[in-house]
């Protein structure tokens, strides 16, 4: 894997020292290229076990999932290479005659179309889905699925009862610098990166910010963080906690990013169900 890596960064950064657009544009495709796992048959049973609906997104398909009718609806957001499985402890401990849980799966994840995921994507499918559900009650987002949620609740103004972030990153100059990092990746790369970034989202990569999305959110939320997540800092969800006027912090310790823990769960699930 290391050498796989060494290789492609080379490749990027002699790039760019001929035809730097071109390797600004090609690096910054395929830092958007989640390489999603196939889902296995036990996940797929479980995922069946629900009201499937599709939806277009930029003329690709989104999986949706509905499980429950009840008054109280709850949307589900994963985060990278991941897909609405992860949600499965949580969606077996809440009562579906009380409440409706939505699941989507990403562009470019679990059983949505694509071969690109990106915020700007993951937002596109946020809207998708209000617009066939409506507006949810609550939302739930792990690591990029909570930063692409608050930058969905801003960009559409939009109010919840509760909001659950888990293990969010704060910026998205933290993944391009994950990226560069990773790979290796030169100044000048990354200077065509970045450049093609604003094409692409009419954007500078620095506006993608929680400083941007979060402090207009006037919602009861949970921030959840653990100490020895090792994709993002804790200390995200602690500068969070000081933009949103009604959140609490819990910082964790032992769960690392993915936070799978029963106890968490029920947490959780607390949480969301009670006034």
């Amino acid at each position: 894997m290391n050498f796989l890596k060494s290789v492609i960064g080379f490749y990027f950064n002699s790039l760019a020292i001929f035809f730097p657009k071109l390797a600004g544009k090609q690096s910054f495709y395929f830092f958007c290229i989640p390489f999603k796992a196939k889902i296995k048959p036990e996940q797929q049973k479980f995922l069946d076990t629900a009201k499937q609906t599709s939806l277009t997104v930029d003329g690709k398909k989104v999986q949706t999932y509905q499980w429950g009718e009840g008054k109280d609806k709850i949307l589900f957001v994963h985060g990278w290479q991941s897909n609405t499985y992860r949600w499965r402890k949580y969606i077996d401990n809440l009562d579906l005659n009380k409440h409706t849980l939505i699941g989507v799966d990403a562009p470019g994840h679990g059983n949505s179309d694509g071969l690109y995921s990106n915020v700007p994507l993951f937002e596109k499918a946020l809207s998708a889905v209000v617009n066939h559900y409506g507006i949810p009650n609550k939302v739930i987002g792990h690591s990029i699925g909570s930063f692409s949620s608050l930058y969905f609740l801003h960009k559409n103004k939009i109010q919840l009862d509760k909001f659950v972030s888990l293990a969010t990153p704060f910026t998205a100059v933290q993944f391009v610098e994950v990226f560069q990092s990773e790979l290796k990746l030169n100044e000048r790369l990354i200077k065509y990166m970045k450049a093609h970034f604003n094409i692409y989202t009419s954007h500078k990569l620095e506006y993608y910010s929680l400083d941007n999305f979060a402090s207009d959110i006037d919602t009861q939320s949970l921030l959840i963080h653990d100490k020895n997540d090792d994709a993002t800092s804790y200390q995200n969800s602690q500068k969070l906690s000081q933009l949103l006027k009604h959140s609490t912090l819990e910082i964790t310790e032992g769960y690392g990013h993915r936070l799978k823990n029963q106890k968490l769960v029920k947490r959780v699930c607390d949480y969301l169900t009670t006034a």
